[in-house]
């Protein structure tokens, strides 16, 4: 039984902070697709908003398998609604955020493969620097 030392907890801060492609938000380090809609949803969204940002923070898997159109009709919105929840997050469009999510999702489903795949009987300790 052995232990296995993970930088991934950096490598976990750095793709928080800076995004992918080292890209930022408003000025800001990039932060994660549902982590910004769900500040935007507590912050500054208006009621209209508010049932699209349930939606895609509580359905995420179903609303990246959308297009615009049918999430509009599911949400009682139009699509101009969704286009504008793009953009006041920092995306450039409906297409840009559902690749952040799905980027979260894929994300989320590595951390728990590298708790999976460790050997039996093996702790996995988060190293951090």
């Amino acid at each position: 039984s052995g232990i296995t030392y993970l930088g991934l907890a950096t490598a976990l801060a750095v793709w928080y902070n800076y995004g992918i492609n080292g890209d930022s938000f408003k000025g800001e380090p990039m932060k994660k697709g549902l982590y910004r809609l769900e500040v935007y949803y507590k912050q500054s969204a208006t009621e209209s908003e508010k049932e699209v940002l349930r939606f895609l923070i509580n359905q995420t898997r179903e609303a990246v398998e959308m297009d615009i159109h049918t999430m509009a009709k599911k949400c009682f919105c139009s699509p101009a609604t969704i286009v504008r929840i793009c953009k006041k997050n920092g995306f450039s469009g409906f297409k840009e955020l559902k690749q952040a999510l799905w980027n979260d999702m894929n994300f989320s489903k590595q951390l728990m493969q590298v708790n999976l795949d460790a050997p039996s009987g093996e702790k996995i300790l988060w190293q951090t620097f």
